[in-house]
């Protein structure tokens, strides 16, 4: 199966013929409704590793700010539910990145993601422990009071 690449460059067009399961690129929706005439982009591949680590901390630095806000609020607030369903979302979050997106990012960036992955994870997983802890403090003086 043949597909084709263009690159433009130096201001003319380039066309390279590849197979597309012998090239590693990371997939792309393009999600904006642009309309250009008589073009339709519902997929992309790129295949430039600078570009698509770029986009990945891109994508990755805005959950780690949604996570980190939750982190806050759940430390405001005592939402066990709240708690318990992002701490699932993170690791779901963690086992993307181990899967999907370790082959596109740099080493040492990808370390320093799972540290900061792990932390958050501890600290949520901290809180939840000690609201449980304390709904179960709370349970046992009732019962003691009775």
């Amino acid at each position: 199966m043949k597909k084709n690449l263009f690159k433009l460059k130096d201001e003319k067009i380039e066309t390279k013929y590849f197979l597309l399961n012998q090239v590693d690129g990371y997939i792309v929706h393009p999600k904006n409704k642009v309309n250009f005439s008589k073009i339709s982009i519902k997929e992309m591949t790129i295949f430039d590793r600078d570009f698509i680590d770029k986009i990945l901390r891109k994508k990755i630095q805005k959950k780690l700010e949604y996570y980190t806000k939750i982190l806050i609020a759940t430390i405001e607030e005592e939402d066990e539910d709240a708690t318990r369903i992002a701490l699932d979302d993170l690791e779901r979050f963690k086992e993307i990145i181990l899967t999907k997106y370790k082959k596109f990012l740099k080493e040492n960036y990808y370390k320093l993601l799972i540290k900061k992955l792990n932390n958050l994870y501890r600290k949520m997983r901290e809180k939840q422990l000690v609201m449980n802890q304390n709904e179960l403090n709370f349970v046992t003086e009732q019962k003691k009071s009775k």
